[in-house]
Protein backbone atom coordinates (compact mmCIF):
# COMPACT_ATOMS: atom_id res chain seq x y z
CA UNK A 1 0.00 0.00 0.00
CA UNK A 2 2.78 2.40 0.89
CA UNK A 3 4.52 1.56 -2.40
CA UNK A 4 1.43 2.50 -4.40
CA UNK A 5 1.06 5.82 -2.58
CA UNK A 6 4.73 6.55 -3.04
CA UNK A 7 4.54 5.78 -6.79
CA UNK A 8 1.47 8.02 -7.19
CA UNK A 9 3.10 10.92 -5.37
CA UNK A 10 6.23 10.46 -7.49
CA UNK A 11 4.09 10.48 -10.66
CA UNK A 12 2.31 13.69 -9.59
CA UNK A 13 5.65 15.29 -8.75
CA UNK A 14 6.86 14.67 -12.31
CA UNK A 15 3.80 16.28 -13.89
CA UNK A 16 4.31 19.78 -15.15
CA UNK A 17 1.63 22.40 -15.54
CA UNK A 18 2.25 22.44 -19.29
CA UNK A 19 1.49 18.71 -19.54
CA UNK A 20 -1.79 19.24 -17.69
CA UNK A 21 -2.71 22.08 -20.07
CA UNK A 22 -1.85 19.93 -23.09
CA UNK A 23 -4.01 17.08 -21.82
CA UNK A 24 -6.87 19.52 -21.21
CA UNK A 25 -6.57 20.96 -24.74
CA UNK A 26 -6.53 17.45 -26.24
CA UNK A 27 -9.64 16.59 -24.22
CA UNK A 28 -11.46 19.73 -25.43
CA UNK A 29 -10.55 19.03 -29.07
CA UNK A 30 -11.74 15.44 -28.72
CA UNK A 31 -15.06 16.56 -27.24
CA UNK A 32 -15.56 19.06 -30.09
CA UNK A 33 -14.83 16.39 -32.73
CA UNK A 34 -17.21 13.90 -31.11
CA UNK A 35 -20.03 16.45 -30.84
CA UNK A 36 -19.59 17.60 -34.45
CA UNK A 37 -19.54 14.02 -35.71
CA UNK A 38 -22.74 13.23 -33.84
CA UNK A 39 -24.34 16.38 -35.26
CA UNK A 40 -23.51 15.34 -38.84
CA UNK A 41 -25.31 12.02 -38.40
CA UNK A 42 -28.58 13.52 -37.16
CA UNK A 43 -31.54 13.62 -39.57
CA UNK A 44 -32.61 16.97 -41.00
CA UNK A 45 -35.73 18.86 -39.92
CA UNK A 46 -38.83 19.71 -41.97
CA UNK A 47 -37.57 23.10 -43.22
CA UNK A 48 -34.40 21.61 -44.63
CA UNK A 49 -36.41 18.76 -46.17
CA UNK A 50 -38.54 21.37 -47.98
CA UNK A 51 -35.37 22.98 -49.33
CA UNK A 52 -34.25 19.60 -50.67
CA UNK A 53 -37.66 19.22 -52.38
CA UNK A 54 -37.34 22.68 -53.94
CA UNK A 55 -33.88 21.87 -55.30
CA UNK A 56 -35.17 18.53 -56.64
CA UNK A 57 -37.97 20.29 -58.55
CA UNK A 58 -35.92 23.06 -60.19
CA UNK A 59 -34.38 22.18 -63.56
CA UNK A 60 -31.97 25.14 -63.68
CA UNK A 61 -29.13 23.29 -61.94
CA UNK A 62 -29.28 19.65 -63.12
CA UNK A 63 -26.39 18.26 -61.04
CA UNK A 64 -27.77 19.43 -57.71
CA UNK A 65 -31.27 18.48 -58.85
CA UNK A 66 -30.11 14.91 -59.47
CA UNK A 67 -28.38 14.81 -56.10
CA UNK A 68 -31.52 16.10 -54.34
CA UNK A 69 -33.71 13.54 -56.11
CA UNK A 70 -31.36 10.80 -54.98
CA UNK A 71 -31.58 12.07 -51.37
CA UNK A 72 -35.38 12.18 -51.50
CA UNK A 73 -35.47 8.48 -52.32
CA UNK A 74 -33.84 7.68 -48.97
CA UNK A 75 -35.91 7.15 -45.87
CA UNK A 76 -34.03 9.78 -43.86
CA UNK A 77 -31.56 12.44 -44.92
CA UNK A 78 -28.55 13.00 -42.68
CA UNK A 79 -27.36 16.52 -41.93
CA UNK A 80 -23.96 15.80 -43.50
CA UNK A 81 -25.64 14.77 -46.76
CA UNK A 82 -27.77 17.91 -46.65
CA UNK A 83 -24.67 20.07 -46.22
CA UNK A 84 -23.01 18.31 -49.15
CA UNK A 85 -26.08 19.03 -51.30
CA UNK A 86 -26.13 22.69 -50.29
CA UNK A 87 -22.43 23.04 -51.08
CA UNK A 88 -22.90 21.41 -54.50
CA UNK A 89 -25.89 23.65 -55.20
CA UNK A 90 -23.96 26.77 -54.23
CA UNK A 91 -20.99 25.80 -56.42
CA UNK A 92 -23.32 25.08 -59.32
CA UNK A 93 -25.11 28.42 -58.88
CA UNK A 94 -21.79 30.26 -58.81
CA UNK A 95 -20.56 28.41 -61.88
CA UNK A 96 -23.73 29.30 -63.77
CA UNK A 97 -23.50 33.01 -62.97
CA UNK A 98 -19.84 33.46 -63.89
CA UNK A 99 -19.46 34.97 -67.33
CA UNK A 100 -16.52 34.29 -69.62
CA UNK A 101 -13.87 36.95 -69.85
CA UNK A 102 -14.44 39.64 -72.43
CA UNK A 103 -11.92 39.41 -75.24
CA UNK A 104 -10.43 42.45 -76.94
CA UNK A 105 -12.10 41.52 -80.25
CA UNK A 106 -15.59 41.74 -78.69
CA UNK A 107 -15.20 45.41 -77.85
Amino acid sequence: MYNAIQKMSQFYAQLRLEQIYNAFIIFIITVILVISTVALYRPIDANKFQQVKIIANQPIHPESQEMAEHLLQKQSILFGQYLRLMHAHQVEMKKATELPALSIEDQ
